[in-house]
């Protein structure tokens, strides 16, 4: 997992994505999405006097592909994922900790009808909103995401 602030080589930082769990004892990956959350690593860190390490996230919200619909993108199977935001366009974050880490994940670009002209490679996930969730990215990805449906 990379979790990089803003450098030289990387403007806006390098921060990965990952499911949490959201409590202690966790099914996964037999629930699927149940009982967790998709979330964007921002800063890892330990409290002094104690063992466990913790981290900042900022959270997305998930719609799960419909059914019966025909576009592409239901077809494929792909979750919805939208940057968790207050009411003042702030993101929502949360600290969880690093032992709730279930597995990375990978998250492919939502462009809509017209994509943002001055995405690049190091500011597609500053400037974007809307992504999708790449279930095909692995095997153990795919078996959890497709029984979630």
């Amino acid at each position: 997992m990379n979790i990089a602030p803003p450098s030289q080589e990387h403007p806006h930082g390098l921060y990965d994505s990952a499911i949490f769990s959201t409590h202690a004892k966790s099914d996964w990956p037999s629930s699927g999405l149940n009982g967790h959350v998709v979330v964007q690593l921002r800063i890892v860190f330990r409290m002094l006097g104690t063992d466990e390490f913790l981290t900042y996230v900022q959270c997305f919200n998930v719609t799960p592909p419909t059914l019966g619909h025909t576009t592409d993108i239901n077809a494929a199977g792909l979750h919805a994922l939208k940057c968790a935001t207050r009411i003042n366009g702030d993101r929502i974050g949360d600290v969880l900790p690093v032992s709730y880490l279930r597995s990375p994940v990978h998250l492919v670009l939502h462009f809509g009808k017209n994509a943002n002209s001055h995405l690049t490679k190091h500011t597609s996930h500053k400037l974007s909103n809307e992504f999708w969730l790449n279930h095909y990215w692995n095997k153990q990805i795919y078996y959890s995401l497709s029984n979630d449906t």
